[in-house]
């Protein structure tokens, strides 16, 4: 989410996506990653998927899918068309103009969140801020984000409060998890894009014009 005067690479972000020149770039490549990156690839956009699991990147690579809501025949001609490729190595993030982030959020044993997998994914923020994204989050069960070793820098990071005004302000809105909590009637109504990975709004009944579905 960007609350600030756009920057230069994001003013033709738009109509690249609407001419699907677009790159999209998908983290994490599971049971809601990969369908997405998918069908990001067969609606035309170049797409990279990125995980570190070497043997995943490899079988997708070659055409074969993991994954049922995936099947390989079909993976298998949009890595042929070069509308899909997976790595492994984080640095082809600065290719993509468009990143979602589709790690999980497990519960530990106390049933308190598990933000390994987030934290994980900090340095890709840290690559979106090099190229001057300014990204927010809003989670209701993780107000701020705790101390970690390897990203401390991102200590005490609160969830933002979603009100039309913090929506009109972003470029783009993900939504990566579905929360009883979350007004999403709202989030359509006044946000420029949202890239939805879990088909809330459709399982709601929000139409949107706004609204991209995996």
């Amino acid at each position: 989410m960007n609350h600030e005067d756009p920057k230069p690479f994001a003013y033709g972000l738009f109509e690249r996506l609407g001419r699907r020149t677009a790159v999209v770039g998908v983290i994490g490549l599971g049971y809601v990653g990969l369908p997405l990156a998918a069908a990001c690839a067969r609606g035309g956009f170049r797409t990279i998927g990125f995980d570190v699991d070497a043997s995943k990147v490899e079988m997708l690579n070659g055409g074969r899918s993991y994954i049922d809501a995936v099947v390989s025949s079909d993976l298998a001609v949009l890595v042929g068309d070069g509308r899909f490729l997976a790595k492994g190595e984080f640095s082809y993030l600065a290719e993509c103009d468009v990143v979602v982030i589709c790690v999980p959020t497990p519960l530990t044993r106390h049933r308190e969140p598990d933000l390994r997998y987030v934290t994980a994914t900090a340095e890709t923020i840290g690559i979106l801020r090099l190229r001057g994204a300014h990204v927010d989050y809003h989670d209701p069960h993780v107000p701020v984000i705790p101390p970690t070793r390897e990203h401390g820098q991102y200590e005490g990071v609160r969830s933002i409060e979603i009100t039309a005004e913090a929506l009109r302000g972003c470029h783009a809105v993900v939504v990566s998890t579905d929360h009883d909590a979350v007004d999403y009637g709202l989030v359509a109504e006044h946000s420029r894009l949202v890239i939805d990975t879990r088909n809330v709004f459709r399982r709601k009944g929000i139409e949107s014009s706004a609204v991209v579905k995996s």
